[in-house]
């Protein structure tokens, strides 16, 4: 599955931590390894939103005030891409995120089982899915920690 990760730049520590876990399991499109000096950076986003079956936005009070996240996922929405609003924090969102079915991301790794779970199609709460995706959970923390 291929992903494209939409955040502000004001969030972007959590936005590589998140890219580095999801790349293990996922094609991940993400500007700060996909953008390349010299590159034409606006096409590059529309590119990577052109090629992404899955949208993921970080949403934060800085993401929702951001004009290039506003761009970006008015464009997946208007490709009729999957767009899954990752919530930083409980932050009111604008009607056309408020419809979409959210993961809660303020506990980091139940939030990265749920999302795991969505992403592959299965059930989020099966305990051994669950497992699986707590250890890796775990194992990135340790090494943030180290």
């Amino acid at each position: 599955m291929k992903l494209f990760l939409s955040y502000s730049r004001h969030d972007e520590e959590i936005a590589h931590k998140l890219a580095n876990f999801l790349n293990k399991y996922h094609n991940i499109w993400f500007d700060k390894q996909d953008i390349l000096a010299g590159d034409d950076w606006s096409l590059k986003i529309k590119q990577g939103i052109n090629h992404c079956d899955v949208l993921l936005f970080l949403v934060s009070p800085n993401s929702l005030g951001s004009t290039y996240c506003a761009y970006e996922v008015k464009a997946a929405i208007q490709q009729k891409k999957t767009v899954i609003p990752l919530m930083l924090e409980n932050t009111l969102l604008p009607p056309h995120l408020a419809k979409l079915q959210w993961v809660f991301l303020e506990d980091f790794e139940t939030g990265l089982c749920e999302l795991l779970g969505a992403l592959s199609n299965r059930p989020a709460r099966a305990w051994l899915w669950q497992m699986l995706c707590l250890l890796e959970a775990i194992a990135l923390v340790v090494a943030l920690l180290i």
